[in-house]
């Protein structure tokens, strides 16, 4: 017993080191395509300092990772939402945050798929509001058709389950398209009792 939970820490710790060198490659790759760059002929506007929100714009992981959609999350939702009102349960409400968070979900499953975060954590660490009593999370990638991978959910236990949940009340969803691959995830949440 003690050689397999040591053989899984040392699969977990060989994950971890694979994660770490993919986040530097890419922080190299950002470091030399910026060094680069043509030299600007205009010296006034070579000398500006770069301000704090133009950095915050740079951090975002659409700015690096691909292209949110905005279509397929809303159909991802309404086809949600249509299934449940349709079994007499309440529509789950959009959610800025849960948004953010489904973000976050879909740029770290270029990288890994799978419902923990990249560092192994929890999913609900990704998550910038009050934390909720109740959270769940469906995820997908290379599917083409937003509307039709909702009913391949479905066929799952534990989609169906977060579907059907009727202690959710809010959702979130991203779909981000990278190198032509589709990564979705929605996540769901029952708001906190303040």
């Amino acid at each position: 017993m003690k050689t397999n939970t040591k053989i899984r820490n040392q699969c977990l710790n060989t994950r971890q080191v694979a994660k770490l060198i993919s986040a530097s490659i890419i922080l190299l790759l950002l470091f030399v395509a910026g060094c680069n760059m043509p030299e600007s002929k205009d010296r006034t506007k070579a000398s500006q300092t770069i301000s704090e929100e133009q950095i915050q714009d740079q951090m975002l992981p659409q700015n690096w990772m691909g292209v949110y959609l905005d279509i397929e999350p809303e159909q991802i939702i309404n086809e949600i939402n249509m299934i449940r009102t349709s079994s007499g349960l309440q529509a789950l409400e959009r959610d800025e945050q849960a948004d953010l968070w489904a973000q976050v979900k879909a740029a770290e499953l270029v990288f890994e798929f799978s419902h923990d975060r990249l560092d192994g954590g929890d999913m609900i660490t990704a998550y910038a509001g009050l934390l909720p009593p109740t959270y769940g999370q469906g995820i997908a990638r290379g599917h083409r058709d937003a509307i039709l991978l909702v009913y391949e959910w479905l066929e799952l236990p534990w989609q169906k389950e977060n579907i059907y949940e009727e202690s959710y009340s809010n959702i979130g969803c991203a779909v981000l398209e990278n190198n032509n691959t589709l990564y979705f995830a929605v996540v769901y949440l029952e708001e906190p009792k303040s």
